[in-house]
């Protein structure tokens, strides 16, 4: 799947050659859609970079959300479930969390009195496509922690 320049936002985590950054603003400048982004600090997330680029959106790719980054992001396994089973804890749904599972978000819900799971789709394979669901279903913004950078293999 190819990464579309509607599927970015402001805040949207994309990588190059370089490491991680965060979006800061994507505009179109004589037909080319230019991405304005400031690298991560891998040491310490919540302080800001001071490389901040504007390149061309073909020179970013997204980044794969494979068990690091969706530790990075918040998510462990569940305790109960274990295997490929991620929860993620939310203050919001007064539940245990939001599981992902295969790629699919699964919302707690309750129907007839029984607990029950909402499947949200499409597929998600990259990182800024959770976290467009996931502010989609909560209002709340994802945000990566502190560790090592992914492979950037392929960039």
């Amino acid at each position: 799947m190819e990464m579309k320049i509607t599927d970015l936002r402001i805040g949207s985590y994309i990588k190059n050659v370089l490491g991680i950054a965060k979006v800061e603003e994507i505009y179109l400048r004589h037909g080319i859609y230019k991405i304005h982004a400031r690298y991560l600090d891998e040491i310490d997330i919540e302080e800001e970079a001071v490389i901040s680029v504007v390149q061309d959106f073909n020179d970013w790719k997204p980044i794969e959300l494979n068990d690091q980054m969706l530790l990075r992001i918040g998510f462990g396994y569940d305790p109960v479930l274990r295997e490929r089973h991620w929860v993620k804890e939310n203050k919001w749904a007064g539940t245990d969390g939001i599981y992902f599972y295969n790629g699919y978000l699964c919302l707690p819900t309750e129907t007839n009195g029984r607990d029950t799971c909402e499947w949200i789709g499409p597929k998600i394979e990259f990182v800024h496509q959770l976290q467009n669901k996931w502010i989609e279903a909560t209002g709340e913004e994802l945000k990566l922690v502190a560790g090592p950078c992914p492979a950037i293999a392929g960039t």
